[in-house]
């Protein structure tokens, strides 16, 4: 019987070891690393976070990676509260009556057969409106005025802090629950059949055609507003541009 030597022995496991290495290394790369260092894939669909955050504006939804440096502290918002938030919050109309385009455009669509509310708004008597489609309660006037018309003091404009901390220590009518409104509830408010003043007078007298701070930050810089004599939004320097303001409570 053959005996092979130590020498020849070595040799042969060597090889050995060599090859299953090989065999190793080939299956791994057919496989594909299983902790690869390459850029991660991009989402392929949005979370229930994204989705309640986008309804609220003022969150920051959960990022869930597929390597987790640590648990979750949730499961991220569940259907329920995303229901909620829709039911509490629902999507105001914007006003718009006139087709001015192709149909259908927005003076088609209605409470009637989108996800919308019909703007509906009620006086209650104390200098402050309740918007009857969101639930919002807001000052019937522009920081620096009152009055059952609005016609006592001058609307003052600030600038974005201040705006937000002369709201915060609001007590008109006795509530001292006062806010900046967010940029989408102040938007709710904005009736864009209208143009020269694009809110309804009726119920929000003495409005300044002119810009009102949002509570929505856009950078550490810049906030958002909307201009009140067509509607639309923009953003501004916080601490150079000095704005107008209108209170909000609820929600």
């Amino acid at each position: 019987m053959f005996k092979p030597n130590k020498k020849s022995y070595k040799i042969t496991v060597a090889i050995g070891s060599v090859a299953i290495a090989v065999l190793i290394g080939y299956f791994f790369v057919k496989a594909g690393s299983l902790d690869p260092i390459v850029v991660p894939p991009a989402d392929t669909t949005k979370t229930l976070d994204d989705i309640y955050c986008a309804m609220k504006i003022d969150c920051t939804s959960t990022v869930y990676g597929l390597d987790s440096p640590a648990s979750p502290t949730s499961t991220m918002h569940t259907l329920q509260e995303i229901y909620d938030l829709a039911v509490r919050f629902p999507l105001p109309d914007t006003g718009q009556t006139t087709s001015y385009g192709a149909s259908p455009d927005d003076a088609d669509y209605t409470s009637t057969n989108s996800f919308a509310c019909d703007m509906s708004f009620t006086d209650n008597g104390d200098e402050t409106i309740t918007d009857n489609c969101t639930g919002l309660m807001w000052d019937k006037c522009s920081q620096g005025l009152s009055g059952s018309s609005c016609t006592t003091g001058t609307a003052s404009t600030t600038y974005w802090e201040e705006a937000k901390v002369s709201c915060e220590n609001s007590t008109s009518s006795n509530y001292s629950d006062w806010r900046l409104p967010n940029v989408k509830e102040l938007m709710s408010i904005v009736n864009y059949e209208r143009y020269g003043q694009s809110i309804d007078p009726a119920y929000f007298p003495a409005t300044v055609s002119g810009n009102y701070w949002s509570a929505t930050p856009l950078s550490s810089a810049d906030a958002w507003d909307v201009l009140f004599s067509d509607g639309f939004v923009y953003y501004h320097a916080k601490a150079s541009v000095s704005y107008f303001a209108r209170c909000v409570r609820g929600q």
